[in-house]
């Protein structure tokens, strides 16, 4: 289901008079709270894990020749698999990059010293503004990939989808109807969304969560 259409089937479900809302602008009234508990829910199942298969991306980004330094990208990094960095140069070779905390590179003389050589990358870090940087200037064009994973998705407009699973969409109700239920203190409504969330979130933990957490990148915050 879209937003549009989660939000009716919570007014809905919470036996709420009428049809809308008519659209996911609504800001007052019950159809505006149906709104933000939908959203609010959306984001909280989100943020239950930060390692959430669906959250998960596999970044490449350009070095040019020269450089070693690099913007992130534009939409949201939410944390760094730090044992996942590697460069892909133009000739085919590969190779691992250690991270190295920036509390660490900005008082190691090899790397505060290291400012111009040229080099296949060894070390990166995290500057304070967010940018990575390489402990040598790229000798030609080449690529920085990483394992990461992003900020939770936001639902902006009527036709925007979760971006978990279809067979899970079903959580953001339950959990909306949880909120609705606390507000109106409907204890009824309360329980039955509660029991219902708590069992297909585990089933969602089962398949959108790492298998083994001893092959679980160290995950760093980022930014």
């Amino acid at each position: 289901m879209n937003y549009l259409e989660l939000a009716r089937a919570v007014r809905a479900q919470a036996g709420i008079s009428g049809e809308g809302p008519s659209n996911v602008s609504e800001t007052v009234g019950i159809y505006g709270d149906v709104l933000r508990w939908v959203r609010e829910s959306y984001n909280e199942i989100q943020t239950e894990y930060e390692n959430w298969n669906f959250l998960h991306v596999n970044y490449s980004l350009q070095l040019p020749k020269a450089f070693k330094q690099l913007s992130m990208p534009a939409e949201g990094v939410r944390t760094i698999a730090k044992e996942t960095f590697i460069y892909q140069a133009i000739s085919g070779e590969r190779g691992r990059i250690i991270y190295v905390p920036y509390s660490v590179w900005k008082i190691e003389d090899k790397f505060i010293l290291n400012v111009a050589e040229e080099g296949l990358p060894s070390y990166v870090t995290i500057l304070p503004n967010s940018d990575l940087v390489m402990d040598a200037t790229a000798p030609d064009d080449m690529h920085i990939q990483f394992e990461g994973y992003r900020e939770p998705h936001v639902m902006g407009t009527s036709t925007d989808v979760p971006i978990f699973p279809v067979q899970y969409h079903a959580l953001i109700q339950f959990k909306a109807l949880m909120k609705y239920g606390a507000f109106y203190n409907a204890q009824e409504i309360y329980k039955a969304n509660e029991i219902a969330y708590k069992e297909l979130l585990s089933k969602m933990k089962y398949s959108e969560l790492p298998k083994d957490n001893l092959i679980t990148p160290t995950l760093v915050p980022f930014a």
